[in-house]
């Protein structure tokens, strides 16, 4: 088996990507995630914003998006935006305030810095968001920022910055269909320091067409060159409908074989690991207190509140997920007219919240807190998948420490797999896999 890796339920995907069938909006869902009821709620809520604007939309991405080109609809959206956030600090007028905000994409930069400026001061207004201590992330493409934009939104607020360099390497750059250069990655970095941002973070993707070990590894340490505080290093996924996975079905490029993927896993512990980055989940690494604190939120149940196109909301008190409208233009219509932008509910099942708590937190470095799950479901962890586990470290793809269960290196290149015999029962044979480098 090759290196299974979970899609991570980031904030480019909309915050939790799934979404149930249509249903009519929750009510006052914003009061009841922003809630601290019981745990895991107890934790304070994150505020994700979706803005979906490209420059162009890259060849590997399946994102929701829109052409950036329309400056009329783009300020449709801001204002659209500003609403949905004005309503939803009506809905949870007095709860507790938010501690983290993350603007993803599609590329939040392509929008004005006193556009951006005037999503977050919505926030701020509405009561949604905590006086002091907020970790408030922007993500930026290189080529999009300059030190006087980037300085802009330093004076907004924002405080830490997630560029998508993606790559070190042109020619890979341009198959990927970014619009950016190496170099100019390396200038976002050196700008973004100059406009006072101490916490930036570069997003790599390995397994690229054609990509050896060794291009990888110097991707890797172009970014701890760098100096960054935070890097994601994410194993490439085509979904069928994209551009290059056409091209790869056509035989005309090719993807590293799972054995090369799985050394190209392992690559970037080790070599992020040398440079002081720390792995904390899956697919991140981090120097010591410079974890993302809003995707912690998302791996460790939190509740969130998603604003714009796509954006997913998840409500842990009431198992309560939804997602609005992933149309940009449907999405400013409800707005303006008043109505919901919410388009889809979900009301999680005991089993399913369950599973999701494992799920989620076998992505994380430390594993599954064992004690905090009884806590949540007031049943041992071992009472319901006490077998599965035994059986899964009996084959040295999970450990348990200190009172967490949590992958082994030998695990991580197959955690699609394990994590899924937590979904499909108990006392089923796990196929073999072979040792980890």
């Amino acid at each position: 088996m090759g290196p299974r890796l979970a899609s991570p339920a980031g904030p480019s995907s909309g915050g939790d990507p799934k979404a149930a069938m249509k249903h009519p909006a929750p009510p006052s869902p914003a009061a009841s995630a922003c809630s601290t009821s019981r745990s895991p709620s107890s934790v304070l809520p994150g505020l994700y914003v979706h803005v979906p604007f490209c420059a162009r939309k890259c060849r590997y991405c399946s994102f929701a998006s829109v052409d950036a080109h329309d400056p009329a609809l783009r300020e449709a959206y801001v204002e659209a935006a500003c609403e949905e956030i004005r309503q939803a600090g009506r809905d949870a007028a007095g709860a507790t305030k938010a501690d983290t905000v993350f603007l993803g994409g599609g590329t939040p930069s392509l929008l004005a810095p006193g556009q951006l400026a005037r999503i977050l001061q919505a926030m701020r207004d509405a009561g949604l968001l905590a006086r002091d201590g907020c970790e408030i992330t922007l993500e930026a493409n290189p080529g999009t920022v300059d030190r006087a934009s980037l300085a802009a939104l330093r004076e907004a607020g924002f405080n830490r910055l997630s560029l998508g360099a993606q790559s070190f390497d042109d020619d890979a750059l341009r198959l990927l269909g970014r619009i950016h250069t190496a170099r100019e990655t390396g200038e976002a970095v050196r700008d973004a320091r100059a406009a006072g941002f101490d916490n930036v973070s570069l997003d790599l993707i390995f397994a690229l067409p054609g990509q050896t070990l060794e291009a990888w590894k110097a991707d890797l340490r172009a970014a701890a060159d760098l100096g960054v505080g935070h890097v994601s290093a994410y194993l490439l996924q085509l979904d069928d409908e994209t551009p290059l996975a056409a091209v790869v079905r056509r035989g005309e490029i090719r993807l590293p074989d799972e054995a090369l993927q799985t050394e190209m896993l392992l690559c970037a512990a080790d070599e992020l690991g040398a440079a002081g980055l720390a792995r904390y989940e899956i697919s991140n690494y981090a120097r010591p207190g410079l974890e993302c604190r809003h995707n912690v939120k998302y791996w460790t149940g939190a509740p969130y509140l998603g604003f714009g196109p796509a954006a997913h909301s998840f409500d842990p008190a009431r198992s309560l997920r939804w997602s609005n409208v992933p149309d940009a233009a449907e999405y400013v219509r409800r707005l303006r007219g008043g109505a919901s932008p919410v388009a889809a509910r979900e009301t999680l099942t005991r089993a399913q919240r369950m599973f999701e708590t494992v799920f989620l937190g076998l992505r994380m470095a430390r594993g599954v807190d064992l004690a905090a799950f009884e806590r949540e479901f007031g049943e041992p962890f071992d009472a319901r998948h006490g077998a599965t586990a035994r059986l899964l470290t009996d084959q040295g793809l999970l450990e348990r420490d200190s009172g967490f269960l949590r992958l082994t290196r030998k695990g991580l290149p197959v955690a699609d797999a394990v994590m899924a015999e937590f979904h499909l029962g108990e006392g089923r044979s796990f196929p073999g896999v072979p040792g980890a480098p």
